[in-house]
């Protein structure tokens, strides 16, 4: 049986599922939204197929990836939400928001899809890489000094935090730790500088010891800083990057256990992030209620789309590039450069929380997806062209999957694990702060070797 064939058959099911769940329901409301959703769910589902059906599966293919994340946000949640009566975000009703809401998803995706194909690419033989060039000492000098800017910056960062240097390399579990207003949260990006020197030498010949230092000393800034989507990106890009140089494939319950267990850490660290901001102790014991409710978080941002779809342009007109360009603009300069520096409740995207949730969005930190943002600021024609774009982009940085340059491999690794930050976090100036400093190291590297 084909791969493609498995997967419709899996899609197939999936649906059906939420039919005879939906069959089950004593009372059934939103009747009209459900059937809108299926309805969306066949036609993306069809596309998709059509789409992939004459390419090699790959689970690590951007097309995979942001079809399970869009899936995901705008099919499976909406209508399990709906089935269990969760249809109010912060006591606001967004289901008014529904169908146009799922509109969005639709030009969107099909828009990403029409992008993707519109490129050609031929599948080089997966040969072993030729490490020789990577292990030269100017290679390994290079990514050993960018790590160590990141790493010295992010700690320093740290330590004027409020948290000790004990308290960093222990995990919270010694030393001092306070929280104390910085000015300087410009710096902490520039932590993301050691991850893909980590990742080069993870795949250097270094020594074993040398490598688990150098792993632990990066997973210990991340984690007193509460970034997890970081973990979720150093986790994927490393499978990716051993995968495809050794030539191997994880098998199905592998990449289970890798999810799962990456949900459970990111969920744990969601839970506990804030004890850790304020150095009090955190709780580690395991506990299912606060791990689904951060779960659940992390997809409801659905809901967020719908109110914005339910206000714009009816009551609130478009934003115009406020979003993308203007609070990008705005992320750019470093608060200590500017006191004033209006707060992310004050710019464009706290305007549209407030115009739609209300306060409490705000006060929550509730995220949205990227989707919401493009449409916030020019409607459909920027769903759909933005969209498009990021499907071209995604299929021209699949050539980096198949090529002989390692650097250009551990660049398209970590551009997969960050489409989930673009697309469930869409907050471009985070966004491109994120692609900014991640990337800086590769185009550094290239030149110089």
């Amino acid at each position: 049986m084909s791969s493609i064939l498995k997967l419709s058959i899996i899609l197939f099911f999936i649906g059906l599922v939420f039919i005879v769940w939906r069959i089950f329901i004593p009372v059934s409301l939103y009747e009209n939204e459900y059937t809108f959703l299926m309805f969306s769910y066949s036609i993306t589902c069809l596309a998709y197929i059509y789409s992939v059906q004459k390419s090699k599966f790959d689970i690590f293919y951007p097309i995979h990836i942001v079809t399970f994340l869009y899936f995901s946000l705008f099919i499976f949640t909406p209508m399990a939400f709906i089935n269990t009566g969760m249809t109010d975000c912060h006591g606001v009703d967004v289901m008014p928001g529904c169908i146009r809401g799922t509109i969005i998803f639709l030009v969107g995706y099909l828009a990403f899809l029409l992008g993707y194909n519109s490129i050609c690419i031929h599948r080089k033989s997966c040969s072993l890489i030729n490490p020789i060039r990577y292990c030269s000492l100017s290679f390994l000098k290079i990514n050993w000094i960018l790590w160590s800017i990141g790493f010295s910056i992010q700690a320093l960062h740290l330590v004027l935090s409020g948290k000790s240097l004990l308290y960093i390399l222990s995990l919270g579990g010694s030393g001092d730790a306070m929280k104390v207003e910085s000015k300087l949260g410009f710096f902490a990006n520039f932590g993301f500088f050691m991850i893909y020197p980590w990742l080069a030498l993870c795949f250097s010949p270094i020594k074993l010891k040398y490598k688990l230092v150098l792993s632990y000393l990066t997973f210990s800034v991340f984690f007193i800083s509460g970034a997890r989507f970081i973990f979720v990106i150093m986790t994927i890009s490393f499978l990716i990057c051993f995968c495809r140089i050794y030539k191997t494939k994880l098998k199905a319950w592998q990449l289970s256990v890798i999810f799962l267990a990456l949900i459970a850490f990111s969920n744990f660290l969601g839970d506990s992030r804030r004890a850790i901001a304020r150095g009090t102790a955190y709780d580690t014991e395991i506990n299912i209620d606060r791990m689904l409710y951060v779960l659940q978080s992390n997809f409801d941002i659905y809901q967020i789309q719908y109110s914005v779809a339910n206000a714009y342009p009816e009551h609130r007109d478009f934003d115009y590039g406020g979003h993308i360009f203007y609070d990008t603009f705005m992320f750019c300069i470093p608060r200590f450069l500017w006191e004033n520096k209006p707060s992310i409740s004050d710019n464009y995207a706290g305007r549209m929380i407030r115009s739609t949730i209300g306060k409490v969005g705000v006060d929550a930190a509730m995220a949205w997806p990227n989707l919401t943002e493009y449409y916030a600021d020019f409607g459909f024609v920027g769903v759909a062209v933005i969209m498009f774009l990021l499907g071209r982009f995604s299929k021209i940085m699949l050539t980096r999957y198949y090529s002989d340059n390692r650097l250009h491999l551990m660049a398209y690794a970590i551009f997969i694990p960050v489409l989930f930050q673009i697309i469930t976090r869409g907050y471009t100036p985070q966004n491109f702060g994120l692609l900014l400093f991640l990337y800086f190291p590769y185009f550094y590297i290239k030149k110089r070797v």
